[in-house]
């Protein structure tokens, strides 16, 4: 077998000669994710916000002149880290880890573009691979000191489906009654339609709306830390959507979809479609129609919309409970912080401590509160004299 040619590319000029070798690639890979295609990944670079000490690295590996490995990455300064993550919107949440096909080569190339990441920075955060594959096996089989987690993304299971109709029986018949009953009731208000909101203008004006909504339910549920609150996550997204019509006519991998009543968007979503799966990536809708269920409209629109492609609809980390009304499995991802160097070792370790106390607070807090509350007042007896 030929030798690898490992290259890390670190000049926006340099990785835009890649493209055409990088779609090749995406497309010879039947599980790819969106969020490791070009555009995404340069989307990530150009809309990076200033200040952060941001350097560009996009590993690559060569056989040959066949490239056959892309890992987009970058290196930010946090305090006395420098910290290499995956070159995307920002949320933590996409599937990341390198571009390359699960195969019989998948050791060798990998461990290759593996060696080239741990020495980008003090640490490097690798999230959302999933399990089984053989890059969980390489990077989990690495001796470097690193941290492991897991999670788990529900998906309703679509492929082979032929249409709607059939794989509707495999839900609740109270479920399906309830869906034909909130169109039916939203139908007869006005004009109910679902459609991709594609080009400059109904892009803008739909991620516009997204995340004026996502904001104010976060506010309302008093929630400070969310990827939703980064400026980059909206400026990315709408970037990417707004881009102008394809001439062929082909969706991109990035599309916006919405759930319009007379015109008006009372339920909307990102979607990343994606090699064998769409992806769920963030949703809304308006609490004032609340009562009739346009977000569960919508998803099943969108998995509808999974049926006519030929693949799963993903609804990516994290369980809510009415994912699980819908999904049919569990894929785990795994995710890892390798210490590249001995002060991410460091850094490492005190990331573990805090996990461990925070997990300690959630199991035992409120039981100790609620043995405190019970606990009785002591009384003062009073003194002499008195």
């Amino acid at each position: 077998m030929s030798s690898l040619k490992v290259v890390v590319y670190d000049n926006p000029d340099q990785v835009r000669t890649l493209q055409a070798a990088w779609d090749r690639l995406l497309r010879e890979i039947p599980g790819y994710s969106a969020s490791l295609d070009f555009e995404f990944a340069m989307c990530g670079w150009e809309t990076l916000p200033e200040g952060r000490d941001a350097k560009l690295a996009v590993v690559t590996v060569w056989r040959d002149a066949a490239l056959v490995c892309v890992w987009p990455m970058y290196t930010r300064r946090e305090g006395l880290l420098r910290v290499a993550y995956h070159l995307g919107s920002g949320d933590m949440h996409e599937y990341a880890g390198p571009l390359v096909q699960d195969d019989e080569t998948t050791a060798e190339v990998v461990g290759a573009a593996l060696e080239a990441v741990k020495g980008l920075a003090d640490v490097a955060r690798i999230y959302n691979i999933r399990v089984p594959s053989r890059v969980a096996d390489v990077l989990g089989a690495d001796p470097t000191f690193k941290r492991r987690g897991s999670a788990v993304c529900p998906v309703v299971s679509l492929r082979g489906i032929p249409d709607w109709e059939t794989w509707s029986k495999t839900i609740s018949k109270k479920m399906r009654t309830a869906l034909r009953y909130e169109r039916r009731r939203l139908g007869a208000m006005g004009r109910l339609e679902f459609r991709e909101m594609a080009g400059p203008h109904d892009s803008v004006r739909c991620m516009d709306w997204i995340y004026a909504r996502k904001r104010e339910w976060l506010v309302a549920k008093n929630i400070r830390k969310s990827f939703i609150l980064d400026p980059q996550n909206q400026e990315f997204f709408t970037k990417l959507a707004a881009r102008p019509l394809r001439p062929d006519g082909k969706s991109y991998d990035v599309q916006t979809y919405a759930l319009t009543l007379d015109d008006k968007i009372i339920a909307a979503c990102i979607c990343l479609n994606s090699g064998d799966r769409l992806e769920f990536h963030t949703t809304t809708f308006d609490p004032a129609y609340s009562a009739h269920s346009p977000g569960s409209l919508m998803i099943e629109d969108c998995v509808n919309l999974a049926i006519q492609r030929g693949v799963d609809f993903d609804f990516r980390i994290a369980q809510q409970s009415y994912k699980e009304r819908w999904s049919d499995r569990l894929d785990r991802y795994d995710s890892f912080m390798f210490a590249c160097t001995p002060l991410g070792v460091v850094a490492i370790r005190i990331e573990m401590v805090r996990r461990w106390v925070h997990s300690l607070r959630v199991k035992y807090g409120p039981r100790i509160k609620a043995l405190l509350k019970r606990r009785p007042v002591p009384t003062t007896a009073p003194a002499a004299g008195d």
